[in-house]
């Protein structure tokens, strides 16, 4: 099963924020993300101005396992942040190839030179994920993406964006 992220914009008349874990099974989403692609672009997320209805309070930044809420001060930056990414990818080659996340091997052994519980990566077992996509479908997400946050923008406070966590 792939790890993705899910986005679905909704009314907070007909969903409340305290009835975010209904949609989970009721409404299909607009668009997923795959978590290569949330991951890489994390610490642009994290500036974005978020909502969170389990602890109930604003705060910065996508809740990576629980729901987020992208009000609309959170959407405004969101677009303009997906927008320029999208600008950004027009420019790349037609595959991507990024760096993505770190693996490695620990050992089961203990180290006989320490004293402590110590943890030692096997050696040469260290690697980097290399995510290779297609950079049209990558565009056409964001771009899906965005749309989600601009309807949030233009519905003058009556919709919200939830992302639904990995």
């Amino acid at each position: 099963m792939a790890l993705v992220h899910d986005f679905v914009v909704l009314d907070k008349v007909s969903y409340p924020y305290s009835k975010c874990d209904i949609v989970m099974k009721d409404i299909p989403y607009d668009v997923s993300i795959h978590d290569d692609f949330i991951l890489y672009f994390m610490d642009y997320l994290k500036w974005i101005p978020t909502y969170s209805p389990i602890i109930n309070t604003k705060r910065t930044g996508l809740d990576y396992y629980a729901i987020t809420v992208f009000e609309t001060e959170g959407a405004i930056q969101a677009y303009a942040l997906f927008s320029n990414l999208i600008n950004i990818l027009k420019i790349s080659p037609d595959i991507l190839k990024l760096n993505g996340s770190f693996s490695y091997q620990l050992a089961d052994d203990e180290d006989p030179f320490s004293d402590s519980d110590v943890y030692r990566i096997v050696r040469d077992s260290l690697k980097q994920k290399k995510v290779i996509y297609p950079r049209d479908k990558l565009i056409e997400k964001f771009e899906k993406l965005a749309q989600c946050f601009k309807r949030v923008i233009d519905s003058n406070g009556q919709l919200y964006v939830l992302h639904m966590g990995i």
